[in-house]
């Protein structure tokens, strides 16, 4: 069935499952199988590849070490204090100016990074470590186009450096929309370094991008012998095996994750969405989204998630809470919105709540037919039926055109006493879908109308 053009662009797959009577939609959070756009808590400071690394200053090595082990402690002041003093004992040292980046970074002092990273630009222009960093930097801030002279210099200057390929690849994959470039980045990677686990993944996550599933399979397939016990690889495969609707190995791929980490977020929710949508078990997805819980809170996707779980599983009282969280979490997630005010209608309570939720949730997506659906839903719950018939007109008017929309402004239609108009509608339900769960009421409803 048609996902949502509103759901869509929020980055959520709507899968919708309709009831007798009423619209019941539950989203999934698409983290999808691509590699994540770096974010501003990328680290800067990164070990240089052994053909960028210089015997250098004894000393400056050796505050180098101290800064790097202060760093590993979370120790800031003690990591700037090395750095400081590596920095002065050579000033044309750029490794001690990426230091201090990292501590700023890490203190979310941005103006202090980018001071830094340039003057690491000024005493290094040439260096690949330099480049790399400054990419990651620009990256961070969205300023792509930046982000990829810089990391592409980083490539150029240090071919042999499977880092500098990696963060192209995750920026073309991540932030650019670009798998085949993204691929091509990871394979030189892989070229280098076949035994690391995480270039693995990235060529994998690109392969997904692209279709090439099976080829996708056997690289996360090496990256999970590579690293057995991180769980990146593990959730990347379960995504795959996700996406492929291989139900069966994506929950082995998310139980053998959750072994190592049994808090991991999004290998819970993932499993979840399987539980919930492929299975039909609203219990064991409610179970994960609870632990999900546990860990974020206030997190709207899963407040949302425990609410699309309590409403399968027939607890309206409990959905609605959820709902609420979720918009109490965000103001503007127009799915849940239009989820409280599908469940307030389908059981006639709350109805001005109802209402100002389905207003709500056609305004933040005024393209989403479904909330035009819900809004007509919950005018004939208050029996305002004009107002029904004008969201249901709204709802069937939209393209594609969807069986359902028409068969419930069939119905208000006909409790306005509009029958011809009625007649219309059900006709049009039946031609859109005569196999729809409201196929044979439909019908009944055409012979009492006169309409066959």
């Amino acid at each position: 069935m048609r996902e949502p053009a509103a759901i869509m662009t929020e980055n959520r797959f709507a899968i919708l499952m309709r009831s007798r009577n009423q619209l019941f939609v539950v989203a999934i959070a698409l983290v999808g199988v691509g590699a994540p756009v770096l974010a501003y808590a990328a680290p800067i400071l990164l070990p240089a590849p052994q053909e960028e690394a210089g015997a250098g200053n004894p000393a400056v090595q050796a505050q180098m070490k101290v800064g790097n082990e202060a760093l590993a402690r979370k120790s800031l002041d003690a990591a700037q204090k090395a750095f400081l003093q590596a920095s002065k004992l050579d000033p044309n040292d750029a490794q001690p100016l990426l230091g201090l980046a990292e501590v700023a970074r890490l203190r979310n002092q941005r103006a202090e990074v980018e001071k830094r990273l340039k003057q690491a630009q000024v005493v290094a222009p040439q260096s690949a470590m330099v480049q790399r960093a400054w990419g990651r930097y620009q990256l961070a801030i969205g300023k792509l186009p930046e982000a990829e002279q810089a990391l592409r210099k980083a490539a150029e200057l240090a071919p042999r450096a499977a880092i500098s390929h990696m963060d192209l690849g995750d920026l073309y994959l991540g932030a650019l929309n670009r798998p085949g470039d993204a691929a091509d980045a990871y394979r030189r990677a892989v070229d280098l370094q076949p035994d690391d686990a995480a270039a693995q993944i990235g060529l994998g996550t690109a392969l997904a991008a692209l279709g090439r599933n099976d080829e996708a399979i056997t690289a996360l397939e090496k990256s999970v012998k590579l690293a057995p016990e991180s769980p990146r690889p593990w959730l990347a495969l379960g995504k795959l095996y996700h996406a492929k609707q291989d139900y069966s190995k994506a929950l082995e791929a998310y139980d053998r994750l959750l072994k190592l980490q049994p808090d991991f977020v999004p290998a819970l929710l993932d499993r979840g969405d399987i539980y919930l949508l492929a299975r039909r078990d609203p219990a064991s997805a409610a179970a994960d989204y609870k632990r999900a819980a546990k860990a974020v809170p206030k997190s709207p996707t899963v407040q949302f998630k425990l609410g699309a779980a309590y409403q399968a599983l027939g607890k309206p009282d409990d959905a609605a809470r959820h709902y609420r969280a979720a918009i109490a979490a965000d103001d503007k997630y127009a799915i849940a919105y239009n989820n409280l005010a599908a469940l307030e209608a389908g059981r006639k309570r709350n109805l001005d709540e109802a209402l100002k939720a389905a207003k709500r949730a056609t305004e933040l997506a005024p393209t989403a037919s479904e909330f035009y659906d819900t809004l007509g839903s919950v005018y004939a719950a208050r029996g305002e039926l004009d107002q029904a018939i004008a969201a249901y007109r709204i709802a069937a008017d939209a393209k594609p055109p969807q069986s359902d929309h028409y068969y419930r402004l069939a119905i208000a239609l006909e409790q306005k006493g509009l029958k011809s108009e009625s007649v219309s509608a059900l006709k049009q339900a039946l031609a859109l879908n005569p196999s729809a769960a409201t196929a044979a009421d439909a019908r009944r409803r055409l012979v009492q109308l006169g309409g066959t």
